[in-house]
């Protein structure tokens, strides 16, 4: 796009050159040349720019920020007064019908119809299996305490009422993105009637004593001025300090996302949506303090959740965010662990204490920080010496007892009633295998630091008994159950579940205790295929999402997907990708709900049932990660585009990763073509370790690629895997479709 030429500015107003007539011009405050639009003059640390808003007849726009010699920043707007952009909540094969079948159908029916498909799942298979989900989108500013939220109309409750009531039965209402992975968001309306409409841009900001302050843009369609609002409620208010906060905070979120990892694929909703999620489960937390969520979940008593940190720690390493997840980590385990041991929180689970240890591992394989270990080594100690202590007095019972050597605990905070005695839990097997897990990992990771080497012993050593404390009740509870063979979530039971959602413990086994068990990776293969078996026959899942009596919940979900993943269940994992992404995230603004609706509401478009809260907001960018580079645990196994559809190997856009941390080094590839050929290259930065890689090169169409002669790598039997051990450090592959 060609923006004009900023020639030189006055007190209200800039002198412009149009690029394409040569003609000069000065132009006032909401005055035009052609299509661009003077919306301000701004002084933002000495440099002076013009703020230009393109107004396209066509649905696409955007705000320049234009100093004297060029482009500081082009915002585009996607959707702004079109109402061809907004999908249609309703469609026609959404009848009654339709989501009775879906439910009561044991297998999840919309997932095997994808299966049974040549070609790989894709946004255009996925997004219409279910409607839309249409919700509040969040404003977070990671330095407010508050987080407002953005109903569908545009009122953010609390700060600022929209002109136009909100009316849950207006399809006209509907949401975009300001910002590709943008944290403000654009939100417009059209009447189709009346042929007029109105556009809102909003976002948050945080002042000094870190109190949220909205910021609002209002414009109808038949006007080229524009309203402004700022505040807490908003005020109106003059244009320029609306614009330096909106370009401040762009700035922000731009430099935060270059400093990560970068995944370029050819679908470009997936990539907006992963950034999205990635900056809105960033900024939900203040400073350093962790937040689960808003509305219900803004409540203090939810702050301290384990798996807020886990999931957000765990995402930002895989991301190369390594310094922040550092630092939230620290701050959590300085903080919120008390001197047992354990969390202050209301009801950590067991499995919690386990994953928290294995994330302080991959904190430290992937910063190399040897001065961070050693300061958060004491609450690490309290957090193994209470497992170690527990693990104590289970090895006092019995041998030949089922529950020999098995910790009693918690499954799920909200699982047991905080009032009764029942809070002494059960025999859950993920709590076990998550425990055994975090030993493993930290006595690794202790070992490569040096210094604790003792200590690494010991816990490796308890890891190792432990393990087979845990298998022995595994195979022992599979023989209690008799046929058909099932693996039961508590050690010992004999009852098995007659569907995944039938009740309140079946929901919870279903949507997380099996997730959980199957991610630690204790199992082996065969009770891995019988857990997930059971699962997938019994109602277990719908569109690769994880069903919770009669919604979806799909909080925990990259649990399971790690698992598919692992399995090598590729088509599973993408189904999964793309349910998550067009059935958990409302549209167009990427807000994660922990629980939304299957079937819509009377006006053909679904919503939320609990809100919004992070570990979902943070499944996206996960599965995108492991989708692009996996590392298999337990093996010196690094896998490079192992669920990455094919047809991506053959778009116009590309596909290319960089600078994705593992715990090898940081590896960058990417694929070119050209004509029938494909050219792969493979940069692996090592830091430790020598280890194997592996390339899957997947068909498109039913074709294979074959390896050229001389490329540095070897055909494995299933043709679209190649094996090579980067030494040296770079390789280039070059292959011919079949």
């Amino acid at each position: 796009m060609e923006f004009p030429a900023v020639l030189e500015f006055g007190t209200d107003g800039a002198r412009v050159r149009d690029h394409a007539t040569g003609r000069e011009v000065t132009l006032g405050l909401d005055e035009a040349l052609g299509r661009f639009t003077l919306r301000a003059i701004l002084n933002l640390d000495g440099e002076r720019l013009a703020v230009f808003e393109f107004l396209s007849a066509s649905p696409d726009g955007g705000l320049a920020f234009l100093a004297t010699d060029g482009l500081r920043l082009w915002a585009p707007k996607i959707g702004a007064l079109a109402p061809d952009r907004r999908p249609e909540p309703a469609q026609a094969a959404f009848d009654a019908d339709y989501f009775r079948r879906i439910l009561e159908a044991r297998q999840d029916i919309l997932a095997e119809d994808l299966l049974r498909q040549q070609d790989p799942p894709s946004a255009e298979q996925v997004r219409n299996r279910l409607p839309p989900l249409v919700s509040y989108a969040v404003l977070a500013d990671r330095r407010a305490h508050d987080k407002p939220i953005m109903e569908p109309n545009g009122t953010i409750p609390g700060y600022f009422q929209a002109p136009r009531p909100y009316d849950p039965a207006d399809h006209n209402v509907y949401w975009r993105h300001l910002l590709t992975g943008g944290l403000a968001v654009n939100c417009s309306h059209w009447d189709s009637a009346a042929q007029t409409g109105a556009e809102q841009l909003a976002f948050c900001r945080a002042d000094a004593a870190g109190s949220a302050q909205v910021y609002v843009r209002t414009r109808a369609s038949d006007e080229i001025a524009c309203r402004y609002y700022i505040g807490a409620p908003a005020q109106p208010a003059e244009p320029a300090p609306f614009y330096e906060a909106f370009y401040r905070l762009a700035r922000e979120q731009a430099d935060f996302l270059a400093a990560g990892a970068q995944f370029r694929v050819p679908e470009l909703q997936i990539a907006e949506a992963a950034q999205a999620c990635l900056l809105r489960a960033v900024n939900t937390f203040v400073d350093l303090d962790p937040r689960y969520g808003v509305g219900t979940y803004s409540n203090q008593i939810h702050n301290t959740f384990p798996p807020t940190i886990l999931s957000a720690g765990s995402c930002l390493l895989e991301w190369n965010h390594t310094q922040l997840a550092r630092d939230l980590l620290g701050h959590y385990l300085t903080s919120y662990v008390k001197g047992d041991g354990t969390f202050d929180y209301y009801g950590p689970a067991i499995a919690e204490y386990g994953q928290m240890l294995a994330l302080a591992a991959d904190v430290f394989r992937l910063t190399r920080d040897a001065d961070w270990l050693a300061g958060v080594m004491a609450p690490l100690r309290r957090i193994w010496a209470m497992i170690l202590a527990r693990r104590v007095k289970a090895q006092q019972r019995e041998p030949d007892t089922v529950i020999y050597g098995l910790i009693r605990g918690q499954p799920e905070a909200d699982f047991w009633d905080r009032k009764s005695d029942r809070n002494e839990g059960d025999f859950y097997f993920a709590g076990d295998a998550w425990c055994w897990r975090g030993l493993l990992e930290l006595s690794r990771a202790l070992r490569e630091a040096g210094g604790y080497e003792q200590e690494a012993d010991r816990l490796c050593a308890e890891a190792q008994q432990y393990a087979r404390d845990i298998r022995r009740a595994l195979e022992r509870s599979i023989e209690l159950c008799a046929e058909p063979p099932y693996l039961p979530e508590i050690a010992g039971r004999t009852t098995r579940h007659q569907t995944m959602t039938c009740s309140r413990a079946a929901s919870y086994a279903n949507y997380r205790f099996y997730p959980e068990l199957l991610s630690a990776g204790i199992l082996s293969s065969e009770q891995e295929q019988l857990v997930l078996d059971y699962r997938r026959s019994h109602g277990g899942d719908l569109l690769g999402t994880i069903r919770f009596q009669g919604w979806l919940d799909d909080w925990p979900a990259a649990h399971l997907a790690y698992a598919e993943l692992a399995r090598d269940e590729v088509r599973r994992f993408q189904i999964m990708f793309y349910g998550h992404l067009f059935g958990h995230l409302s549209v167009g603004t990427h807000n994660a709900y922990e629980q939304v609706q299957i079937e819509p509401d009377e006006t053909g478009a679904r919503s939320h049932k609990a809100d919004y809260c992070v570990p979902a907001q943070l499944v996206t960018p996960r599965m995108l990660r492991w989708m692009c580079v996996f590392e298999q645990r337990d093996e010196d196994l690094l896998w490079l585009n192992r669920a990455v559809p094919g047809p991506w190997l053959l778009a116009d856009r590309g596909l290319s990763v960089e600078r994705v941390p593992t715990r090898w080094g940081t590896v960058t590839y990417g694929f070119e073509r050209t004509g029938a050929d494909l050219r792969a290259e493979i940069d692996l930065t090592r830091t430790s370790g020598a280890g194997l890689v592996r390339l899957r090169v997947p068909p498109v169409g039913g074709h294979f690629w074959r390896l050229e002669a001389g490329s540095p790598a070897r055909a494995l039997p299933d043709n679209q895997t190649f094996e090579l051990t980067l030494r040296p450090e770079r390789a280039v592959l070059h292959f011919r479709r079949l």
